[in-house]
């Protein structure tokens, strides 16, 4: 049989403003409800193509603005644990933003503000994606070329192929599914992986283990 490779691609973003901005909790709400997905992705997933990004302790903007701006860390902490890839899709995740925070202003009973300096100001982002010379012809590949993959090239075959492909699987998934039930264990493990409470910077040795526990100590190349 004839197998397809893999080939690898890379990606950035181009971050847009958007004119959008909230100052006060309940507009935040508000914004969230109607803004472009586009937004809400850039909101959580953003943090993986800055390189200046530092924060392990909220995982989006949502959170970072709650704590930072209006100083609600109670808040900050329920948005912070909102993992994306628990939902279907977008407007699935934007509904649980909007709940939580209606939940919040309800236990307040009132709105809290942040000064004009720490407005919460939404942006979009375009992806721009583009061919590299990888591709993996053996599935025994995989270790070595995931060494040698950017984090932002993991992030469009892992995370953005989640919300990009129809079946919701990462493009490993995809393409290993090819050979049958020959590396169903380890397409069983690349799905119940979780990247997204990951740091940037860690991705890739997340999924060099993955890859090197398999192949190395479970089997026999």
């Amino acid at each position: 049989m004839n197998y397809q490779p893999l080939e690898i691609k890379d990606c950035a973003v181009i971050p847009i403003a958007t004119a959008i901005r909230a100052q006060s909790l309940s507009e935040l709400r508000d914004k969230i409800a109607i803004i472009h997905e586009d937004s809400i992705y850039h909101h959580f997933w953003g943090r993986f193509f800055d390189t200046q990004f530092k924060n392990t302790e909220f995982h989006n903007d949502f959170a970072w603005w709650s704590h930072h701006a209006i100083r609600d860390d109670f808040l900050a902490e329920r948005l912070s644990m909102v993992d994306p890839s628990e939902y279907d899709n977008l407007d699935q995740l934007r509904a649980e933003i909007v709940r939580l925070i209606n939940d919040r202003l309800e236990e307040l009973e009132f709105s809290p503000s942040a000064s004009r300096d720490n407005q919460f100001h939404f942006i979009r982002s375009k992806m721009i994606v583009f061919d590299t010379p990888q591709a993996i012809s053996n599935p025994m590949e995989l270790v070595q070329v995931v060494q040698q993959m950017s984090a932002t090239s993991l992030f469009y075959h892992v995370i953005d192929a989640k919300n990009r492909n129809a079946n919701q699987q990462d493009d490993f998934c995809s393409w290993l599914s090819q050979y049958g039930e020959e590396y169903a264990p380890l397409i069983t493990k690349l799905k119940s992986a979780d990247p997204y409470f990951l740091d940037p910077q860690n991705i890739k040795e997340f999924y060099t283990n993955l890859f090197t526990t398999y192949f190395v100590e479970e089997r026999v190349i």
